[in-house]
Protein backbone atom coordinates (compact mmCIF):
# COMPACT_ATOMS: atom_id res chain seq x y z
CA UNK A 1 0.00 0.00 0.00
CA UNK A 2 1.51 3.31 -1.02
CA UNK A 3 0.49 6.44 1.01
CA UNK A 4 -0.10 9.21 -1.76
CA UNK A 5 -0.04 11.93 0.67
CA UNK A 6 0.22 12.19 4.34
CA UNK A 7 -2.18 15.24 6.60
CA UNK A 8 -1.23 16.54 9.82
CA UNK A 9 -3.85 18.58 11.62
CA UNK A 10 -2.83 19.67 15.02
CA UNK A 11 -5.51 19.68 18.07
CA UNK A 12 -4.73 23.66 17.97
CA UNK A 13 -6.52 24.05 14.18
CA UNK A 14 -9.23 26.06 14.35
CA UNK A 15 -12.57 24.78 12.50
CA UNK A 16 -11.19 26.79 9.40
CA UNK A 17 -8.07 25.34 9.04
CA UNK A 18 -10.08 21.87 9.06
CA UNK A 19 -11.90 22.85 6.44
CA UNK A 20 -8.87 24.07 4.46
CA UNK A 21 -7.12 20.45 4.72
CA UNK A 22 -10.23 18.93 3.81
CA UNK A 23 -10.92 20.83 0.96
CA UNK A 24 -7.05 20.21 -0.32
CA UNK A 25 -7.97 16.51 0.75
CA UNK A 26 -10.88 17.09 -1.78
CA UNK A 27 -9.15 18.36 -5.30
CA UNK A 28 -6.56 14.95 -4.80
CA UNK A 29 -7.69 11.60 -6.62
CA UNK A 30 -7.55 9.56 -3.34
CA UNK A 31 -11.25 8.88 -2.07
CA UNK A 32 -9.87 6.90 0.91
CA UNK A 33 -8.74 8.06 4.46
CA UNK A 34 -7.41 6.75 7.38
CA UNK A 35 -7.68 8.84 10.78
CA UNK A 36 -4.90 8.48 13.48
CA UNK A 37 -5.85 10.70 16.08
CA UNK A 38 -7.09 11.73 19.32
CA UNK A 39 -10.88 11.02 19.33
CA UNK A 40 -12.07 15.13 20.45
CA UNK A 41 -9.88 16.16 17.20
CA UNK A 42 -11.36 13.43 14.97
CA UNK A 43 -14.80 14.25 16.00
CA UNK A 44 -14.23 17.68 15.01
CA UNK A 45 -12.47 16.43 11.50
CA UNK A 46 -15.55 14.14 10.62
CA UNK A 47 -18.27 16.85 12.17
CA UNK A 48 -16.56 19.81 9.20
CA UNK A 49 -16.22 16.76 6.75
CA UNK A 50 -19.93 15.88 7.18
CA UNK A 51 -20.55 19.62 6.86
CA UNK A 52 -18.53 19.84 3.15
CA UNK A 53 -20.03 16.52 1.90
CA UNK A 54 -17.43 14.24 2.86
CA UNK A 55 -18.84 11.90 4.94
CA UNK A 56 -20.79 10.50 1.59
CA UNK A 57 -20.77 8.03 -1.51
CA UNK A 58 -17.44 7.90 -3.23
CA UNK A 59 -15.46 8.59 -0.06
CA UNK A 60 -13.89 5.72 2.38
CA UNK A 61 -13.12 6.44 5.99
CA UNK A 62 -11.20 3.91 8.11
CA UNK A 63 -10.29 5.01 11.63
CA UNK A 64 -7.63 3.32 13.94
CA UNK A 65 -8.06 2.04 17.40
CA UNK A 66 -7.27 5.76 19.00
CA UNK A 67 -11.01 6.74 17.89
CA UNK A 68 -12.56 3.29 17.22
CA UNK A 69 -11.90 1.93 20.97
CA UNK A 70 -13.23 5.44 22.73
CA UNK A 71 -16.40 5.78 20.26
CA UNK A 72 -18.61 3.99 23.08
CA UNK A 73 -18.21 7.58 24.98
CA UNK A 74 -18.61 9.74 22.17
CA UNK A 75 -21.80 11.36 21.76
CA UNK A 76 -24.58 10.45 19.75
CA UNK A 77 -23.76 13.63 17.64
CA UNK A 78 -20.40 12.97 16.94
CA UNK A 79 -21.38 9.23 16.17
CA UNK A 80 -23.78 10.60 13.59
CA UNK A 81 -21.05 12.69 11.97
CA UNK A 82 -19.44 9.33 11.58
CA UNK A 83 -22.11 7.14 10.17
CA UNK A 84 -20.48 4.93 7.47
CA UNK A 85 -16.93 5.26 8.88
CA UNK A 86 -15.14 2.00 9.59
CA UNK A 87 -13.25 1.47 12.79
CA UNK A 88 -10.16 -0.48 13.52
CA UNK A 89 -10.49 -1.71 17.18
CA UNK A 90 -8.30 -3.04 19.39
CA UNK A 91 -8.96 -7.06 20.76
CA UNK A 92 -7.69 -9.11 23.77
CA UNK A 93 -8.62 -12.48 23.88
CA UNK A 94 -11.31 -13.30 27.03
CA UNK A 95 -8.23 -15.63 28.32
CA UNK A 96 -8.40 -17.11 31.75
CA UNK A 97 -5.39 -14.53 32.77
CA UNK A 98 -7.46 -11.82 31.27
CA UNK A 99 -10.55 -12.42 33.23
CA UNK A 100 -8.70 -13.25 36.98
CA UNK A 101 -7.17 -9.45 36.06
CA UNK A 102 -10.39 -8.07 35.16
CA UNK A 103 -12.18 -9.40 38.36
CA UNK A 104 -8.95 -8.01 40.82
CA UNK A 105 -9.40 -4.38 38.73
CA UNK A 106 -12.97 -4.33 39.56
CA UNK A 107 -12.71 -5.16 42.85
CA UNK A 108 -10.03 -2.51 43.17
CA UNK A 109 -11.72 -0.20 41.48
CA UNK A 110 -15.06 -0.49 42.80
CA UNK A 111 -16.81 -1.88 39.60
CA UNK A 112 -14.62 0.72 37.16
CA UNK A 113 -14.28 -1.10 33.29
CA UNK A 114 -10.57 -1.76 32.18
CA UNK A 115 -9.84 0.19 28.83
CA UNK A 116 -7.52 -0.95 26.25
CA UNK A 117 -4.20 1.06 27.77
CA UNK A 118 -4.69 -0.48 31.10
CA UNK A 119 -4.80 -3.93 29.60
CA UNK A 120 -1.00 -2.24 27.53
CA UNK A 121 0.32 -1.44 30.84
CA UNK A 122 -1.08 -5.10 32.44
CA UNK A 123 0.86 -6.72 29.42
CA UNK A 124 3.96 -4.83 29.72
CA UNK A 125 4.36 -5.06 33.56
CA UNK A 126 3.68 -8.82 33.29
CA UNK A 127 6.51 -8.79 30.57
CA UNK A 128 9.04 -6.54 32.66
CA UNK A 129 8.13 -9.13 35.26
CA UNK A 130 8.87 -12.11 32.97
CA UNK A 131 12.13 -10.76 31.73
CA UNK A 132 13.41 -10.09 35.20
CA UNK A 133 12.46 -13.58 36.48
CA UNK A 134 14.07 -15.28 33.27
CA UNK A 135 17.32 -12.95 34.31
CA UNK A 136 17.37 -13.67 38.01
CA UNK A 137 17.28 -17.13 37.52
CA UNK A 138 20.99 -16.50 35.88
CA UNK A 139 22.27 -13.32 37.52
CA UNK A 140 22.24 -12.59 41.52
CA UNK A 141 19.94 -9.54 41.86
CA UNK A 142 17.53 -7.85 44.10
CA UNK A 143 14.89 -5.46 44.34
CA UNK A 144 13.59 -2.65 46.65
CA UNK A 145 11.09 -0.24 46.87
CA UNK A 146 12.54 3.90 47.00
CA UNK A 147 11.13 5.43 49.73
CA UNK A 148 8.61 8.22 48.55
CA UNK A 149 5.75 9.42 50.25
CA UNK A 150 3.00 8.76 47.53
CA UNK A 151 -1.07 9.12 48.19
CA UNK A 152 -1.63 6.03 46.38
CA UNK A 153 -1.17 2.15 47.98
CA UNK A 154 0.14 0.25 45.26
CA UNK A 155 3.07 -0.35 43.18
CA UNK A 156 4.68 2.28 41.23
CA UNK A 157 7.33 1.26 38.42
CA UNK A 158 9.00 4.62 38.96
CA UNK A 159 9.96 3.23 42.65
CA UNK A 160 10.85 0.79 41.59
CA UNK A 161 14.98 0.13 41.91
CA UNK A 162 16.90 -3.42 41.49
CA UNK A 163 21.15 -3.95 41.74
CA UNK A 164 22.51 -6.89 39.93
Amino acid sequence: VRIRYRSAISVHSSDDQIKKELYKLMTMPTRVFIVHMLPDLGSRVFSIAKEIGMISKGYVWIVTNGIADLMSLMGESNLDNMHGVLGVKTYFSRSKELKYFEARWRKRFGGEELNNFECWAYDAATALAMSFEEISSNVNMSFSKAKRNTSIDGTDLDDLSFAL
